[in-house]
């Protein structure tokens, strides 16, 4: 019988055998300047976003400052490295300046509160192993990472893990509830033409159909079952003084538009969500990692039966492939 293994406890169980950074005062290895002088430490925070909390690095750096003061007695400058962004993207432009320093062994201690604040993944061992190249200390606090302690690498893997596992249990945990609240008729979305979203409404159940709005629904799809195309259909809809949606910030109907509107589920009353997920990729880009769909059925929003809407798009879309 296979017994799965708690991520978090083997960490615990690494700790304990180690890392001694929360153990005895005199089993810490003590810090070293390199000119014997001055203790060159590299405090590295990190937040989300430009419009995170500041408080956020401020914690960091005050806990970085507070953990190496308390080690180490004699004159210390540092150097504060404040990086802003969020995934797996890892060449920021104060990293590779701290690399270039380690590089030159002007930095004795890079300190940060996890590993992750300084980079991801595999660049994150990378770093590491840099530094250690390089003679330079690196210490995180919560990782309770230390390459002067034999085994470090070990914990380095096993923080980077722990990281990848709370992300990803913390992002399904997330979808869940979306997807939760999604089948009760929430996560609504903005109104379009053609539906009533009344004050205070929760839920898809109190939209309304606007009485208004159904005949020329149905005069559109008839003109594109005819031949009409996007473009005569939305002149159609500008010269009859049709109003936009409640939501839309364009006041006239375009070809996009149309095409746009008749295509989406709600007319023949089916609601889909789609939840993409992306990761942010080291160059600077993002790539999708996975795909979800969810589906609803409203009949009460339905304007047309769904035979009859999918025949009129099944007609529409072969026509635009010149079937």
């Amino acid at each position: 019988m296979s017994r799965e293994i708690d991520v978090s406890c083997l960490q615990v169980l690494i700790r304990e055998k180690l890392n001694p950074m929360s153990t005895e005062p005199n089993s810490f290895e003590p810090f070293v300047a390199r000119d014997g002088q001055e203790l060159v430490c590299a405090i590295v925070s990190r937040a989300r976003a430009s419009n995170g909390d500041r408080r956020n690095l401020d914690d960091q750096i005050a806990q970085c400052k507070a953990f190496v003061a308390c080690r180490y007695s004699g004159k210390i400058r540092y150097i504060e490295i404040e990086i802003e962004g969020c995934g797996e993207q890892v060449e920021y432009r104060k990293i590779s300046e701290l690399v270039r320093q380690i590089a030159n062994r002007s930095v004795d201690l890079v300190i940060a509160v996890a590993l992750s604040r300084i980079s991801r993944s595999e660049q994150a061992y990378r770093f590491c192993q840099r530094c250690v190249n390089s003679c330079t200390r690196v210490i995180t606090l919560d990782d309770h990472i230390d390459t002067a302690v034999c085994g470090w690498q070990l914990q380095a893997c096993i923080a980077e893990l722990q990281r990848e596992t709370f992300n990803r249990n913390t992002s399904a945990r997330i979808r869940r509830g979306q997807q939760g609240r999604f089948r009760q008729g929430g996560m609504l979305t903005l109104t379009t033409y053609g539906y009533c979203k009344p004050p205070g409404a929760k839920t898809d159940r109190e939209w309304q159909k606007d009485p208004e709005a159904e005949p020329v629904i149905r005069e559109m799809f008839r003109m594109l079952e005819n031949g009409s195309s996007y473009s005569e259909v939305a002149a159609w809809l500008n010269q009859s003084n049709v109003r936009t949606g409640p939501h839309c910030k364009h006041a006239k109907w375009s070809s996009t538009m149309v095409r746009r509107f008749v295509h989406m589920p709600l007319l023949k009353g089916q609601r889909i969500r789609r939840c993409y997920s992306r990761r942010v990729c080291q160059q600077g880009g993002s790539r999708v990692v996975e795909v979800s769909i969810d589906t609803r059925d409203c009949p009460e929003l339905a304007f047309f039966t769904q035979a009859y809407f999918d025949y009129v798009i099944d007609l529409i879309d072969r026509r635009s492939c010149g079937q």
